[in-house]
């Protein structure tokens, strides 16, 4: 995991990513270094920045090496705004040639082989719940796992389908699928065979959110933009030459809107200096509400809509409180902020997460250092305090050579 956030205003953005990263090995056990780099100039000629989070990698490949391969491709070039590098950035992505057939049909059978044991352990459930763990008949198990997955392929929006249809996906891992669903369920029926497959196409092509997800932020400005913004991206991965994503988002500094803070991965310290109240405990209020009313027995309709109406009325009056004393107060400052003080503010914030992490017993999955950089119109994309591997003075070629022909 990683703490990660950018502040914006009128003079620039900040961005700021702690350098922790988990390694997971085949025997459950995890390891944490925090030797990550999560922040990269996307452009070495124009105010543009990238953040990644979620993970170091995605499917395999590392993020740093794809990031600083589309940043030689793209050279000198500028885009007249923030959305048209996303767009070239995601572009480079979908051609790419280091996401190989091989490597896509890998992770295919990868998400496949989770999704039919989902299927498999839902099944088992609701099996043992129906016939109280007794003998079962062939018909009625086909049955109750064809309801399983139909429940699944129900929960699944047509709309999150990118444009990559079911024909083309059997015409590429049907082979691959039938056989780990052979090796799962043993022998079925074409039927019903195709309806699991129609099930893990489903379900791989529209991300959920027990997925493994992959972030990116890209911040700064376009050639033609006076004011910064940020756009967010979260990713499952590619096949063929789609990409899956779960989520979009974009910001934007405006004459109206003239300050932002974002946070990403583990926000909830950030969300708790901006609410004056921690998700947590946020929570435990709604639940505790929700048991209050519920003890009301035989409730006429009547006091059910007074209690309802009470329920709304304290999370609108609570909302407004946090605005008033503390979203608003904090976003009024920061509007006014210098960038070296928009630095500082993004650092302390993740130093905040990491701290947290430090004296819990939670694993530190956010540490320090932490490495920050102001992106302005002006300036450009300038490192506040970066981590570096090896000395710089040691490595002048190193610096000799940056800008040479990339």
């Amino acid at each position: 995991m990683t703490a990660e956030i950018a502040i914006l205003n009128r003079k620039g953005v900040a961005i700021a990513a702690d350098s922790a990263v988990t390694f997971s090995r085949g025997s459950g056990e995890k390891k944490i270094y925090n030797t990550a780099n999560k922040v990269f100039m996307l452009s070495k000629y124009e105010p543009v920045g990238i953040m990644i989070y979620g993970s170091t990698r995605i499917m395999g490949i590392e993020w740093e090496l794809l990031i600083k391969d589309f940043r030689r491709e793209l050279h000198d070039t500028p885009f007249p705004t923030l959305q048209e590098y996303v767009d070239a950035f995601e572009d480079y992505l979908k051609k790419t040639p280091v996401f190989t057939k091989e490597l896509i049909e890998k992770y295919v059978v990868w998400w496949t082989r989770g999704y039919l044991q989902e299927i498999q352990s839902e099944t088992i459930k609701r099996w043992e719940a129906s016939e109280n763990g007794g003998s079962i008949s062939k018909d009625k198990a086909v049955e109750i796992m064809v309801k399983t997955f139909s429940d699944i392929i129900g929960s699944i929006n047509e709309n999150d389908l990118p444009n990559y249809s079911f024909s083309d996906f059997k015409d590429e891992y049907y082979s691959q699928i039938a056989q780990e669903i052979d090796n799962q369920f043993s022998q079925q029926s074409n039927a019903t065979k195709n309806r699991l497959i129609d099930a893990v196409y489903r379900a791989i092509v529209s991300v959920r959110s027990n997925d493994h997800c992959f972030g990116i932020v890209i911040a700064g400005y376009g050639r033609d933009e006076f004011f910064p913004s940020l756009a967010r991206v979260v990713y499952k991965g590619r096949i063929g030459r789609v990409l899956i994503e779960s989520d979009r988002r974009k910001e934007s500094i405006t004459l109206d809107s003239t300050a932002i803070i974002m946070p990403f991965a583990q926000s909830e310290m950030v969300v708790s200096f901006m609410d004056g109240i921690t998700p947590e405990m946020k929570g435990f209020l709604d639940d505790q509400m929700k048991t209050i009313f519920g003890h009301v027995e035989d409730m006429s309709p009547s006091l059910k809509g007074l209690m309802d109406e009470i329920k709304e009325r304290f999370d609108a009056e609570l909302w407004k409180f946090k605005q008033i004393f503390y979203t608003k107060p904090i976003l009024d400052i920061v509007d006014s902020l210098p960038k070296i003080e928009l630095a500082e503010m993004a650092e302390s914030l993740v130093n905040l997460t990491a701290f947290k992490r430090h004296v819990s017993t939670d694993a530190e999955t956010v540490a320090r250092p932490i490495d920050v950089a102001i992106i302005s119109k002006d300036d450009g994309f300038i490192w506040v305090k970066r981590k570096h591997y090896f000395e710089p003075s040691l490595n002048q070629h190193f610096l000799a050579n940056y800008y040479r022909g990339n």
